[in-house]
């Protein structure tokens, strides 16, 4: 079962009411030792998410090579609740997002590469459609950069809420822009060498589509 994982950051933002949801939700066992206290349920999610992790890799390690295949060991990251984009290590495979429209009957989407793939009603049946898909290699059947040779994602800057700009190291590789004057509800634009290579609703979708391509070596050099 494939649980989201949350950074110190994130878990800083939400409420105790919230923070209680996560320790219930994730089934902790860590000792909250002062239910007044933020922090206090903030390390105990931590703690435990850290002995997790740490006991996957020792059963990992523990476990002689078999000749069948092993299921991919996704993590996922909760950009924000309608986007949450999908890791294999460190390699960004795919992103789950939030369709608003009122009339849409499976809210939730599978994207890959700025594309819709699949809908569902949940967003663990986009994980389980991810997972299967991507063991089977239909996922993204033109992606064939190794896992050992994929780059760290570019860290995305924001300059406003109009703007932010995606770099690796100090390199910038993108822009990301608010068009004004758009009335089809694709506000935002990906920018490089002053030349728009795609559009979307969110900006949040503009960050993944660039992480992707780039770990792909699929994007635009900026000049």
């Amino acid at each position: 079962m494939t649980q989201t994982i949350y950074s110190y950051q994130q878990l800083q933002y939400k409420s105790i009411a919230r923070l209680k949801q996560i320790y219930n939700d994730i089934i902790c066992t860590v000792e909250v030792l002062d239910k007044r206290c933020k922090d206090a349920w903030i390390n105990a999610i931590a703690e435990y998410q850290a002995s997790r992790v740490q006991t996957v890799v020792d059963t990992t390690l523990d476990e002689q090579p078999t000749t069948e295949a092993i299921a991919p060991q996704l993590r996922t990251v909760a950009i924000n609740f309608y986007h949450h984009e999908v890791y294999v290590g460190n390699k960004l495979i795919a992103y789950m997002v939030y369709d608003n429209d009122e009339f849409v009957m499976q809210p939730w989407l599978v994207m890959v590469n700025g594309k819709e793939m699949f809908r569902a009603t949940t967003s663990a049946k986009c994980l389980r459609y991810i997972q299967w898909h991507y063991q089977d290699g239909t996922l993204n059947p033109f992606d064939q950069i190794e896992l050992a040779e994929v780059p760290e994602v570019p860290t995305i800057m924001k300059i406003s809420f109009y703007e932010q700009e995606a770099f690796v190291g100090e390199q910038l590789i993108a822009r990301i822009i608010y068009d004004y004057g758009n009335y089809d509800n694709l506000y935002w634009r990906v920018i490089i060498n002053a030349k728009e290579i795609f559009r979307d609703i969110s900006p949040a979708r503009c960050h993944s589509y660039i992480k992707q391509l780039y770990q792909e070596g699929k994007l635009l050099l900026q000049e």
